[in-house]
């Protein structure tokens, strides 16, 4: 069997862009799939969230809403899925629609069908004050500008209830020098990168997005919240990993009673390589 042509682009940090050209075809299929570790613990709340997703979202808050907009494209067909890949999963948000040649007034089926793609995916029926908890591990990574960082946080602080507790990953700017720079030897291409008082600038090409301690928690200095810690959650182990390793089963219970008793310490937060925000929501 011949395979279909296809062409693959990256337009961004760990993003593709795929097409796969089919005139024999009369309709479009638009998919983004979301490539994450398969976890034990993970497994059935991305089964579930995904489900929830595919069905409404704050656009078309009811399913009758969402339905009769897929209706008004002519039949189109969304949802969403769940697939194991070996070692990880694809949750995936698919939509097919026929080809706007084949529309009777001109509508551009191919754009409103990405739009509700979006939608489903960005806009998705969670209301305010919704949840006790909220976790935000991991987006910070990966933000560059301070529109979506303040955004990010605005987010999630929105879901949460009243008195509840939000929790923000970060990576400090030590971290890119001590785990990039130095344990994989990139230094001089850290110069560049490293303004005058040591931060390290936002670049999407380099991946990852840093802070400073103090610059970090300038995003919460407008929003109605409590300050409650800042932890490092893995704290000089990265660095250190080789001699953790190392160490009696005795030896390693002991480094951890004392990472868990210090971690909240200011002196041991500047070389963790992940730190954590937790503030409560007034």
């Amino acid at each position: 069997m011949r395979p279909f042509p296809h062409q693959y682009t990256q337009i961004g940090d760990a993003v593709t862009f795929g097409t796969i050209p089919m005139e024999r075809f009369q309709s479009s299929l638009l998919a983004v799939s979301l490539i994450v570790p398969l976890s034990r613990e993970t497994v059935t709340e991305n089964a579930l969230v995904s489900l929830m997703l595919g069905k409404s979202t704050r656009d078309y808050p009811t399913y009758r809403l969402f339905s009769r907009k897929l209706g008004l494209l002519y039949g189109a067909v969304a949802g969403t899925s769940v697939q194991k890949l070996g070692d990880e999963e694809s949750i995936t948000f698919a939509a097919s629609v026929v080809d706007n040649s084949l529309a009777l007034a001109g509508e551009d089926l191919l754009t409103e069908s990405a739009q509700l793609l979006l939608s489903m995916i960005f806009r998705p029926l969670i209301e305010d004050g919704a949840f006790d908890l909220v976790l935000n591990l991991g987006p910070m990574y990966h933000l560059f500008n301070q529109y979506d960082k303040e955004k990010a946080v605005r987010e999630t602080l929105r879901v949460a209830k009243k008195g509840g507790i939000c929790m923000f990953a970060y990576i400090p700017c030590a971290a890119i020098m001590l785990g990039y720079g130095l344990c994989h030897l990139e230094a001089e291409h850290l110069k560049e990168l490293m303004d005058e008082i040591g931060r390290f600038k936002d670049v999407p090409e380099e991946v990852f997005s840093c802070f400073n301690i103090e610059d970090f928690k300038k995003l919460f200095d407008n929003t109605n919240t409590e300050y409650i810690t800042n932890v490092a959650t893995d704290g000089i182990a990265y660095a250190m990993k080789e001699q953790l390793e190392q160490l009696s089963d005795e030896g390693y219970q002991t480094f951890l009673k004392w990472h868990f008793l210090t971690c909240e310490r200011l002196d041991q937060q500047g070389y963790s390589s992940h730190l954590l925000y937790v503030c409560k929501k007034k």
